[in-house]
């Protein structure tokens, strides 16, 4: 699972803290906005983002989608965001997505 979280230094002080209390050894580098934290082992494994190719955080946030993750909020990102980010991936994988969200947005309208 990918999170994206905004990277501006207070949310990403307010990251760490909870990552520590949550008990990972691990916590985001503020000086790194490239940096992928990976917590866990495939699949079962939480990657944390701030920096997306393609994409401002502030947009996508601005864009989002609120929604439910079993009982707590959550919020995802929209698909025309979602449709630039995999469209910038060279990777077979994100290739096909992509022409499935086409698909899906084509279906929505």
């Amino acid at each position: 699972m990918d999170l994206w979280i905004d990277p501006s230094e207070d949310n990403v002080k307010r990251a760490n803290v909870a990552l520590a209390e949550f008990g990972s050894p691990f916590l985001l580098n503020p000086d790194n906005d490239e940096e992928i934290l990976q917590l866990g082992v495939a699949p079962d494994r939480i990657d944390l983002l701030r920096a997306i190719k393609g994409v401002r955080f502030a947009t996508a946030w601005k864009n989002r989608i609120r929604g439910k993750y079993g009982k707590a909020n959550a919020n995802w990102i929209d698909l025309e965001s979602l449709m630039r980010i995999k469209s910038r991936i060279d990777h077979p994988r994100h290739q096909d997505d992509v022409r499935v969200l086409r698909e899906v947005r084509r279906c929505l309208k």
